[in-house]
């Protein structure tokens, strides 16, 4: 964003005692060398001065190492096929060079300057398919994505309503989205077996998803985005894949560079063209509008990140989300992640009210009859959505996965709405809310196990920070029953638990100030994405 103060040194060029360039998300000091670049957060927990930064020290020592030797042994191929070249017609694509590449980091803007004006396509391979069968651990990893992570990530997918054609052919590609895919299986792999492995399989995969994803966006004409540049297509796809690679090893920061990226690249996308239907509302033909169909999945997970990434920046969602969620949108997100689009239009809104009270607020003209107008009119939105999926017991008819997180979403939201309502009028009674907090423990009681802890992320944060002592323990038991299951390392519940116990504590140290989850992330000095 401009006018913001540049970071001075990644974590890991300052144990390295080299000179950072200091690029936003990840330096190219480490991405050149394909090692993990730890950001400009707080100080990693490992740098404690003894046997954990030693080790983590070395760890990297190794990893330039091996980049080292990787080069030298590229060069070498590479003079060793100039004194003899192949055929042309029978030569494998030697991999490219990395000196030269202009690297250009998503920003951690709303605005389009990531883009250079200027179209570079022909910097980045059109053909990068595999050149020859993958080894079989990385066929094996490739296969972990597809059987266990994707469904982790997208629980509400329906598979017979649309091919998946779109995900094999982007991962053929072997380009960002595959190393960002290979990412995550890698994290989700060493997660079952208690993260006794190595972390940096995942972190090297990770690396070059960052550096492709730069290349990729680098080659973006900002005047010519069209929806069928196969580019384009791998760029988001890549980049939302990044957000879930931060989210889900647990970073409470990386992934607002990639959302702010990926964000003002789909915005501009909207303003030169029609986007696609969601896959549910298009006929795909079996070999036809790949890019389209890619684009129609993964477009509707970013304005989901995007809304619910409200809560933790405190601002609006930065994507169109009201013209895209109307009753004549394009996207239907109950059939990718569960909630209908009535109830994210509504946090969407909330996300907004929240931003405009702080700035009326910073003004001292705070007009409270509107602000309480805009509170009714959400909350009239909120229960008519509960109100059109109707409640349901063990006992009577059934309702679907969708219908369940709906309405514990669309309670949640009105959780907050009674929490903001509060924070404007002192006199609003504290009963109302912890009403609206027993409503949302039914509502998540009445699923008996359905729907996943982890695919509650957001309303048991929300809800939990502001439950009363006596309402705790269930979303303490939630998560501790979650995180007890073996592979804790993977996902957001511990993020959430220590968030909303932290809360917990300023509420009793500073009882005068109406804690929820925003106001404790700020405490915290953290900015979690709650997926």
């Amino acid at each position: 964003m401009g006018g913001s103060k540049k970071a001075e040194c990644c974590w890991t060029c300052k144990i390295r005692h080299v000179k950072c360039d200091a690029t936003p998300a990840a330096c190219v000091q480490c991405t050149s060398r394909e090692i993990n670049c730890h950001g400009y957060g707080p100080k990693p927990l490992w740098m404690d001065g003894g046997e954990e930064e030693e080790r983590e020290r070395q760890l990297i020592k190794r990893a330039v190492k091996n980049n080292f030797k990787r080069k030298k042994k590229l060069q070498h191929r590479l003079a060793k096929r100039k004194d003899h070249p192949q055929p042309r017609d029978h030569s494998p694509i030697p991999p490219r060079s990395l000196q030269n590449v202009e690297i250009a980091t998503p920003q951690d803007t709303t605005e389009l300057s990531i883009l250079t004006p200027q179209s570079l396509q022909s910097r980045v391979p059109f053909d990068r398919s595999f050149p020859e069968p993958l080894q079989y651990d990385e066929a094996s990893l490739l296969m972990h994505y597809l059987d266990y992570v994707f469904p982790y990530q997208y629980p509400f997918s329906e598979k017979g309503n649309w091919s998946r054609g779109w995900l094999l052919w982007l991962l053929s590609k072997n380009g960002p989205l595959y190393r960002a895919s290979m990412g995550l299986a890698a994290l989700h792999r060493r997660s079952l077996q208690g993260g006794i492995e190595s972390h940096h399989l995942e972190l090297e995969f990770h690396t070059k998803a960052l550096r492709q994803l730069q290349e990729f966006i680098v080659s973006l004409n900002i005047n010519e985005l069209r929806p069928e540049n196969e580019n384009l297509v791998e760029a988001i796809t890549c980049g939302v894949a990044l957000i879930s690679f931060e989210v889900l090893r647990g970073s409470t920061g990386n992934w607002q560079p990639h959302l702010c990226a990926m964000a003002s690249i789909a915005v501009a996308i909207h303003k030169q063209h029609q986007l696609p239907q969601s896959p549910d509302q298009v006929s795909l033909p079996l070999f036809e509008n790949k890019t389209t169909a890619a684009l129609a999945f993964h477009i509707p997970v970013l304005l989901w990140m995007d809304i619910l990434a409200c809560v933790a920046t405190q601002k609006k969602p930065k994507l169109p989300y009201e013209e895209w969620l109307s009753p004549s949108c394009n996207f239907e997100l109950v059939h990718i992640m569960g909630c209908h689009n009535s109830v994210m239009k509504a946090i969407g809104n909330l996300g907004a009210l929240q931003e405009w009270k702080a700035e009326t607020f910073d003004v001292n003209h705070l007009e409270n009859e509107q602000l309480w107008r805009k509170i009714q009119c959400i909350e009239d939105e909120l229960e008519d959505c509960m109100e059109a999926i109707p409640i349901v017991s063990s006992k009577s008819l059934f309702r679907s996965d969708e219908g369940y997180a709906t309405r514990i979403f669309a309670a949640a939201a009105l959780v907050q709405l009674r929490v903001l309502d509060a924070q404007i009028s002192p006199r609003s009674s504290s009963t109302k809310i912890r009403r609206a907090v027993s409503r949302t423990m039914s509502e998540i009681q009445v699923t008996q196990g359905a729907i996943s802890p982890r695919q509650m992320c957001w309303p048991i944060c929300i809800v939990g920070c502001v439950a009363d002592a006596d309402q705790r323990f269930f979303f303490e038991h939630l998560l501790e029953t979650v995180l007890s299951e073996g592979n804790s390392i993977f996902g957001n519940c511990g993020t959430v638990l220590d968030i909303m116990r932290n809360c917990w504590k300023f509420q009793t140290e500073q009882p005068d100030i109406q804690w929820d989850c925003s106001s404790s992330m700020k405490e915290m000095g953290i900015c979690a994405l709650l997926i």
